[in-house]
């Protein structure tokens, strides 16, 4: 079996960092916005519940980073494909996060003033 090009590991040290950050992001963001929840005495979405609940799923991200690097098909594009994983949990785990925690105070908002 022949070693790993360095540019490879690169790839997928890059995609492990890069969803590490995203997996880590909900522990700062989501406590601050328990408490707020816990203020309001409404029902939450369903989304936002899931999401109180299971947030530490997220540590899981970089798991699957190097599941995609040793399972993918063509390994001379395995690392980019590490990569890219790693950069869209960056990209879509914060925007999803915004939009579910957001998402009580957008409807509380609407009911109190409609």
């Amino acid at each position: 079996m022949s070693r790993c090009p360095t540019e490879d590991l690169a790839c997928l040290a890059g995609g492990v960092l890069l969803s590490a950050a995203a997996g880590a992001l909900p522990f700062k963001i989501v406590p601050a916005f328990q408490e707020v929840f816990q203020s309001f005495n409404a029902d939450m979405p369903m989304v936002t519940v899931l999401v109180l609940r299971f947030y530490p799923a997220l540590l899981a991200l970089p798991v699957c980073v190097i599941a995609s690097w040793l399972l993918w098909p063509r390994k001379e594009r395995r690392g980019r494909a590490a990569l890219l994983l790693g950069a869209a949990s960056v990209v879509v785990v914060p925007l999803a996060l915004v939009l579910v925690m957001y998402l009580p105070i957008l409807r509380l908002a609407a009911v109190t003033v409609g």
